[in-house]
């Protein structure tokens, strides 16, 4: 046993003194690091796919957007836009959900319509092109006859091409231009008003002459018919106003003549007051005739009483009912005609 314990130690004493490759030849060179496991290169990215240039035309396989106005955006999600949660989507396409706090049967009621515009002004008086068509083509009461009496309020603007039924001229000098009832070298040949004058009516109008020679002329209650046979004018059927006349010298209220020797005047002054004074081309008077009392005849321009005139004879009924508008040589208009019937008439 002690010869197997000796040999065991020579084996052992052997092998620790036979070099390995294990062990550095040299005691200064450096020990070799133990081999570290290289890392495996990273797979190549597949080729980029070729996206299809624009053709102008619609691409069948491309999701469309939603003609809804609660889907957000198209059908598939853009990069990097925020998904949106399944309770948002609810609350977006639910009405209840989105205008929440507001009374659910509200919700349920379709939008109320618009209110309805305010209907168009009422003209005092429209023309039929100014009517509304259902308005022009309902029926209306019978117009009254040309020549019928005034008992309420008439007016005429002259907005027409034509005189029309109601006015009767006693010269082809008369006629509407530009919305406004003129003549010229009428030589005393008036056009009157079909329609009859009470006794008692206010009439109202207003008149221009071109001229500085002034000549407005206004007949009321005359027959309706009559003219001047001769060069003077002195056969009238009417009151006859005249501002301006005699070449803007007299502004006259005559009665039947107009000539007629203590004729109620006014003596032209430019530096008078205000009822003296001249008439001056291009310029828009307002008239104003009146008999409320049955025999007194009042004449107003610009709302200036310029005669006052009580006529013991007075001149009414039959032959003695009509308004004229009249002119000798001057160029004169006249627009805005209103007669108002007043008590007593």
């Amino acid at each position: 046993m002690q010869r197997f314990f000796s040999y065991l130690g020579l084996v052992t004493l052997a092998s620790a003194c036979v070099p390995t490759d294990d062990q550095p030849q040299s005691s200064s060179a450096p020990a070799n690091p133990a081999p570290q496991p290289q890392p495996q290169p990273a797979p190549a990215p597949p080729p980029p796919v070729a996206q299809p240039q624009g053709s102008g035309r619609l691409d069948p396989n491309r999701p469309m957007a939603s003609a809804n106005p609660f889907v957000l955006g198209d059908a598939a999600p853009k990069p990097g836009a925020r998904s949106v949660s399944a309770r948002e989507q609810r609350r977006l396409v639910s009405p209840a959900l989105r205008d929440k706090g507001r009374d659910p049967a509200q919700l349920a009621q379709p939008p109320a319509a618009p209110p309805e515009p305010p209907p168009p002004p009422v003209l005092e008086q429209p023309s039929v092109a100014a009517q509304p068509v259902a308005a022009a083509a309902a029926p209306k009461p019978p117009a009254a006859a040309p020549d019928s009496p005034i008992t309420g309020v008439y007016w005429d603007t002259f907005e027409r091409g034509e005189l029309g039924a109601e006015w009767n001229p006693t010269s082809p000098e008369w006629r509407i231009i530009g919305g406004r009832l003129c003549g010229s070298k009428a030589r005393n040949h008036p056009v009157w008003l079909k329609r009859k004058l009470p006794t008692n009516a206010r009439i109202e109008f207003d008149a221009v002459s071109t001229s500085a020679d002034g000549d407005l002329k206004v007949e009321i209650w005359g027959d309706g018919k009559g003219f001047a046979k001769g060069v003077s004018y002195n056969d009238a059927t009417s009151y006859l106003a005249i501002y301006g006349g005699w070449k803007n010298q007299f502004h006259v209220l005559a009665r039947l003549d107009e000539h007629a020797p203590g004729r109620p005047e006014v003596k032209v002054s430019a530096g008078g007051d205000y009822k003296a004074r001249p008439v001056v081309p291009n310029t828009v008077y307002h008239f104003k005739v009146e008999r409320s009392d049955g025999k007194t005849v009042r004449w107003f321009v610009d709302d200036i009483e310029i005669i006052a005139f009580t006529d013991p004879a007075p001149l009414r009924g039959d032959g003695h009912e009509h308004l004229g508008f009249n002119d000798w040589e001057v160029q004169v208009c006249f627009d805005n005609l209103v007669i108002s019937a007043l008590p007593g008439g």
